[in-house]
């Protein structure tokens, strides 16, 4: 059986006029090229991007600065992700106000499940319970940091979060 497109059919064409149903009659090729193009892709909004390193929430440890075994200050530090220690507030992430410290004296990271101290070519030098720091030594809990002049005691907290 065969089947022949009629005026009526979408498909069918006669001479230099075709049949729109949508336009519910036939179409010359000129009105056809008149129909504007149509509206350019516009890519979906990517996804949301990852939180930076500052925003990620990770272990935190107690740092306090120590003189002659009194508390002078402390301050809790996330270590989502590494933390450089030092007395440039531009430079480093925790600054202490030690003209004896440098700029980025040492980095705090946790490495394998362990905290790490790790000197960065201080000028003086990072001690970690009287025992100088070359290149990294793992941290416990109450150990003494000693960097510049400035002795910093470091605690982990007892709950971690995600730990409940």
């Amino acid at each position: 059986m065969s089947v022949r497109a009629s005026a009526a059919s979408p498909s069918a064409c006669s001479g230099d006029r075709y049949w729109s149903a949508a336009w519910g009659g036939p179409v010359s090729p000129v009105a056809l090229a008149a129909v504007p193009p149509p509206a350019p892709f516009v890519a979906p909004p990517a996804p949301p991007a990852a939180a930076p390193a500052a925003a990620r929430r990770g272990p935190e440890v107690l740092l306090t600065v120590v003189n002659h075994q009194s508390e002078v200050s402390a301050r809790v530090v996330d270590l989502g992700a590494s933390r450089i220690v030092g007395r440039d507030e531009h430079r480093a992430d925790v600054a202490f106000p030690d003209e004896t410290m440098s700029g980025r004296h040492f980095e705090l990271a946790f490495e394998l499940g362990a905290l790490v101290v790790r000197d960065l070519d201080s000028t003086n030098g990072t001690l970690l319970n009287g025992v100088v720091v070359h290149p990294a030594h793992r941290v416990e809990d109450g150990d003494v940091i000693h960097a510049g002049n400035t002795r910093i005691r470091v605690n982990f907290p007892l709950v971690q979060p995600g730990r409940g």
